[in-house]
Order: C-alpha cells, then structure tokens, then sequence
C-alpha cells in the first residue's frame, strides 16, 4: 500500500449515511477537523473514525476538541498515532500507537 501527499478536492458529501474514515497528520488536520465538526453538528447518527498522527502531545494541534466531540457523540471515534511520545504522554495514556501509521493501526 502506497501513500501520498494530499492532493484534489477535500468535500465531504453531507448527504451520504455512509461511514467517514478521516487521517490526518501534523497540521494537515484543519481540514478534517472542520469536516469531524460538520458531522458532528448535522450528522450526529453518522460513523467516523479520526485517525491523527502528531510526533507527540506537545505537538498535537486541536487535541482536547477532538477529544471533547469524540466523548460526547457515541459515533466519533479517534485514534491517535505519536511518533515519539513524551513521558507526559505515555503516563497520561494520551495516544493509542506509538510509531507511524500504517495498515495495521
């Protein structure tokens, strides 16, 4: 599986009921987090996965937002990835993968 830099329309159909999958990395989360809110507010039924990459929390943009939608909509789900995860992440159990993306989480 081969990845790439985003490229093309970034437009999230607000009339499909299909499950969303949002991924994310560094500062690249702006537009998916605007997409994440719009769910939220007008497709509160509607499934997403929130993928984010960050090196760590010092670096996590928007972390506690994301957090806050995906403790109050049942059907948010966020998974966090830290490359290099601080002490205050790892005590604070603050991300769900240590590393890079990939294919397996």
């Amino acid at each position: 599986m081969e990845f790439s830099s985003p490229a093309g329309d970034f437009i999230l159909d607000t009339q499909a009921k299909d499950p969303v999958v949002l991924i994310s990395g560094g500062v690249g989360l702006t537009p998916m987090v605007s997409m994440l809110n719009t769910i939220a507010e007008k497709q509160p039924d509607r499934k997403v996965t929130y993928i984010h990459a960050a090196i760590n929390g010092r670096h996590h943009a928007m972390k506690e937002h994301v957090a806050r939608l995906a403790s109050q909509n049942g059907n948010i789900q966020s998974f966090v990835c830290y490359e290099s995860p601080t002490e205050e992440d790892r005590r604070d159990q603050s991300f769900d993968k240590e590393g890079f993306i990939d294919r397996y989480g």
